[in-house]
């Protein structure tokens, strides 16, 4: 829980500074830490650590502790990619927790938290990789999207939603993680080639 403290005040620091808030950069390369800080530090450890609570695994504490971690030695500025590789693998911990779950529980709502889990590791596989964070902070948006998501589903419970809403929130959830691997195929190619544009080549595929 301290380290999910220290990464919310470091990553509002950080947001501050990225804003042209004239305070002192207390680490290397803070105020573009923003986004690693906020996703992976604070939400990632907090959201983790809530889930191993949940599960009651000793193994599942393994994920907030590395995600913590992680974050800790990106501030420390680690040497190489250290802290993503940290962060990557409490984030796959997660990924592994999030499943026991479903398989405790097969619902809509833990398939969707699932969801969430595995989009923040395939961000931080990608960050871990040496991608630009341009590249994958689509994957880092749906996990804490996807994740609130599901809890909101969960206390829907109470009250059974029809089956026209839960076909079109697994048809929106369906979108969600369409539309990241679309934004990331596209950011990668126009990045190689600036006049690429995956949706003009979709078109151009289906006849228009």
């Amino acid at each position: 829980m301290m380290l999910a403290f220290i990464s919310l005040v470091a990553g509002l620091w950080s947001g501050l500074l990225r804003i042209g808030v004239p305070l002192p950069a207390l680490a290397p390369d803070l105020a573009t830490s923003h986004g690693p800080l906020m996703i992976g530090g604070f939400l990632g450890t907090l959201i983790s650590l809530e889930r191993a609570v949940a599960l009651g695994r000793p193994w599942a504490y393994g994920a907030p502790l590395l995600a913590g971690i992680g974050t800790a030695l990106g501030l420390l500025n680690g040497p190489g990619h250290l802290a993503p590789i940290v962060v990557t693998a409490g984030s796959l911990l997660f990924v592994a927790s999030s499943l026991d779950v479903m398989r405790r529980q097969f619902t809509d709502f833990t398939t969707t938290m699932a969801l969430g889990a595995a989009s923040w590791a395939i961000g931080n596989g990608l960050w871990s990789l040496g991608r630009p964070v341009f590249e994958l902070v689509v994957w880092w948006m749906a996990f804490p999207l996807l994740t609130i998501l599901g809890e909101r589903l969960e206390l829907s419970r109470v009250i059974r939603p029809p089956k026209i809403a839960q076909r079109t929130f697994a048809f929106l959830v369906a979108v969600e993680i369409a539309g990241a691997g679309i934004d990331f195929i596209e950011s990668r190619a126009r990045f190689s080639h600036p006049r690429f544009d995956v949706r003009r080549v979709c078109r151009l595929a289906v006849g228009f």
